[in-house]
């Protein structure tokens, strides 16, 4: 096998990638989302790039997770938003001022997670999946999907901050400077983020999921 690499075109800003993600839809369809931290692009082929929004804070760092049919992105600054993909070209839709402003982003358990705000750098807040006043199906889209109480403090006296999220075996794991967790728990009412490991932590949203093995880069080395 010839080693090498193969180039996926220049963004049309000049600017250098910071974070890249699929976006696969249930059908099956899907394309590459780029971002430079101040635009957002996608593309199908690697040549070519679609503006999907601009503006954005490019002193922070975005991620981004499929909700269902719909990327959402955050990124701890500007407030969350989602993109119903191509053709939709430039349409971003806002959430709500109820989902919170935060630096990572998972969905699980038909749950989006969004963890570490500005105010809060241990907190994990997640949507309801059911309404609380009638019981029904909602999404997290929903207006009625983030109640103020849905927020899990995740060891918040250590000293240390949340640093990254990642969906594994059907659960979230959550990485702080020196420990790592696991969600436990079904519902909104017994939730919680049990720390399966001490003195081995993350640096900013390192972890990845390969094979069934969750693999992260700290600061005493690869794991």
């Amino acid at each position: 096998v010839k080693k090498g690499f193969t180039s996926f075109g220049t963004l049309p800003s000049g600017n250098v990638p910071t974070g890249m993600w699929n976006f696969t839809v249930d059908t099956g369809t899907g394309s590459i989302v780029v971002t430079d931290g101040t635009n957002f692009y996608y593309t199908t082929n690697g040549s070519s790039y679609t503006t999907i929004r601009t503006g954005l804070d490019n002193t922070a760092v975005s991620d981004c997770e499929m909700v269902y049919n719909d990327l959402w992105c955050t990124n701890g600054s500007n407030d969350v938003w989602r993109w119903p993909g191509p053709p939709s070209t430039g349409v971003v839709m806002a959430i709500g001022p109820d989902v919170p402003t935060g630096e990572y982003i998972e969905f699980e358990k038909g749950i989006v997670w969004i963890g570490r705000t500005s105010t809060g750098r241990s907190s994990v807040f997640f949507s309801n999946r059911t309404n609380s006043t009638d019981g029904g199906i909602i999404v997290p889209s929903s207006g009625s999907a983030w109640p103020a109480i849905n927020e899990l403090r995740v060891s918040q006296n250590d000293g240390d901050a949340i640093r990254g999220m990642k969906k594994y075996l059907g659960s979230v794991a959550l990485c702080k400077d020196n420990s790592i967790y696991m969600l436990e728990g079904e519902n909104e009412f017994n939730f919680k983020f049990e720390r399966v490991l001490h003195n081995i932590g993350c640096n900013n949203n390192t972890m990845v999921e390969d094979n069934g093995l969750l693999y992260l880069a700290g600061s005493r080395g690869i794991y």
